[in-house]
């Protein structure tokens, strides 16, 4: 992959020496990290490049947020422009594949993750109008709606949240069937989604899905449903929305 050799190259060479307010630092940038915050299913992946595109992403997420914590902004910035406009030079010449959506996904996550909100945004942006572009439904592509999900919830946008989760939740419908643990992330965002946007009807029906699933699969004791149960808890002590239940 050409995007893979490119940041191999660019990163071995770094071996940079930045001036700043306090003096010099000195820093090496490599690519063998642990994973990043995304989660790719590879594991039931139909794609063969699935788990090489996930390490090489999930080390250039991870340094990102290394560089970032170690109070190197300027490095982590410099990282996502130099491979965000890797990545335009690609769609500026009419490439506009899973792998450049992938790019770009961790590219926006980052920006977010760092609070350089307006700049993750547009990028968004461009990934929004990539991916509805991209007939493929299958992996990664489920993962990067959700994400995309998450940065619009985050940004105060549920509306532009919904559909990208629920394209998000058909795709591995397909892949894991309907009953599957799997489909617990993108029934959150739905849920969550539907509340925010004042929809308290769709979104209680929908954590009792995800209940029901975990219920299903790992029993009514199991720690993990203490969120949707939590969630459904804080809808239906709202009185208005209470007032709304019962008059199904």
């Amino acid at each position: 992959m050409w995007w893979m050799q490119w940041l191999l190259s660019l990163l071995s060479a770094m071996k940079l020496v930045f001036m700043e307010g306090l003096g010099t630092v000195a820093l090496e940038l490599f690519l063998s990290l642990p994973r990043y915050a995304p989660r790719f299913h590879h594991e039931h992946s139909h794609i063969d490049d699935n788990h090489e595109l996930e390490d090489q992403l999930d080390a250039f997420f991870k340094e990102v947020k290394t560089q970032f914590e170690l109070g190197n902004e300027d490095v982590a910035v410099m990282l996502l422009e130099a491979n965000h406009e890797r990545v335009k030079e690609d769609l500026d010449s009419g490439v506009r594949g899973i792998e450049q959506a992938a790019i770009l996904d961790v590219i926006a996550l980052a920006y977010m993750g760092i609070g350089h909100f307006s700049t993750s945004m547009h990028i968004l942006e461009q990934l929004h109008e990539m991916v509805d572009s991209l007939e493929i439904e299958k992996q990664p592509l489920d993962s990067i709606l959700i994400h995309m999900g998450g940065m619009y919830a985050k940004m105060g946008m549920p509306e532009m949240a919904l559909p990208l989760y629920q394209r998000a939740l058909k795709i591995e419908e397909c892949l894991f069937g309907k009953q599957s643990l799997f489909l617990v992330s993108p029934l959150l965002g739905i849920a969550r989604a539907f509340a925010s946007s004042g929809r308290a009807k769709e979104g209680i029906k929908t954590f009792h899905q995800v209940i029901h699933l975990y219920e299903r699969s790992k029993g009514g004791d199991d720690e993990d449903l203490v969120f949707p149960l939590s969630s459904l808890g804080n809808l239906l002590n709202n009185k208005h929305l209470q007032k709304v239940v019962w008059r199904k």
